[in-house]
């Protein structure tokens, strides 16, 4: 039998294989419940959400998954030590702590592509609390603009093993937007201030809006602009902000950049053959810190 499959059809079946993924979901690295932290003995498990910080909304998969790292007291752990399960809504990255104290744990996606048409563009920009962008392609008349994204999704969480709340909150793991904490955060008491600096390609990012929520507020539907408070970073990239209660927050930061005037290698020729739509390349780096507060 012979296939007779044209050449626009090929390129329509690549573009929808590259749309593929967990796109309009931001990734979580969840510590256990409880503000006393992990044991000191035996395995450590840190959920992975993809979703809400509340809910696994899509299923993680290992053709998705970038790479993955956790660093404590005496440095990044030995990759013997940290291993991924993948298990649907349970997934989870799991790691054998070599002493007490305090660990960074990091996980990444690998990086995808959404195509959306102009409008669906926007009102994802709106529902991430985008405004900047959004306001971008406003004044440069692109709002009606499909867009082509490419995304690399990036999650840290701090976690207490043990009682000994030391060394490792710091640690920088190299993401390209990435979030430290300029205290540990086991110190810190409910009541109390906490810091935390970003980074984006490791130096200090100011004026970037970022947004801050508690496991008690739930984000309700519409996106992160209805979290606990937003604020933007100082000169020197920091956010400082009161942690009223103890539990569970999270930080999130989305990078979006415009890449260019048009799509990449492949649309030119899909929009001269009627397959295609003429599209703005983004690029955007996603990035989360969980941490618990006593």
């Amino acid at each position: 039998m012979q296939l007779n499959i044209s050449l626009a059809t090929l390129f329509c079946l690549a573009a929808l294989f590259w749309a593929a993924g967990p796109q309009a979901h931001t990734l979580y690295a969840k510590p256990a419940a409880g503000p006393q932290g992990y044991p000191a003995e035996g395995e450590v498990a840190v959920r992975l959400l993809n979703g809400t910080f509340w809910k696994n909304e899509s299923n993680l998969e290992l053709r998705w998954m970038g790479d993955y790292a956790v660093a404590g007291p005496n440095g990044v752990l030995d990759n013997a030590r940290v291993r991924l399960e993948l298990s649907g809504p349970r997934s989870r990255l799991l790691f054998q702590p070599d002493r007490e104290g305090t660990y960074a744990v990091g996980a990444a996606t690998r990086t995808r592509m959404a195509r959306l048409a102009g409008d669906k563009f926007n009102q994802y920009l709106r529902n991430e609390g985008l405004t900047d962008a959004l306001q971008a392609r406003q004044a440069l008349a692109e709002q009606n603009v499909a867009s082509a994204e490419k995304y690399t999704k990036f999650a840290k969480a701090i976690v207490q093993v043990g009682g000994n709340a030391g060394a490792g909150f710091d640690t920088v793991l190299g993401h390209p937007v990435e979030f430290v904490p300029l205290q540990n955060p086991a110190a810190v008491q409910a009541g109390g201030n906490f810091r935390v600096q970003l980074l984006i390609g490791g130096a200090p990012a100011a004026n970037r809006l970022v947004y801050v929520n508690s496991e008690h507020n739930e984000v309700v539907p519409g996106g992160e602009t209805h979290a606990y408070f937003s604020q933007r970073s100082s000169d020197d990239g920091v956010i400082e902000f009161a942690v009223s209660e103890s539990g569970r927050w999270y930080i999130k930061y989305i990078d979006i950049q415009r890449t260019g005037d048009q799509e990449y290698w492949y649309s030119p020729l899909l929009v001269w053959l009627g397959a295609e739509v003429p599209r703005i390349p983004y690029e955007s780096n996603w990035a989360t810190l969980t941490f618990t507060i006593q």
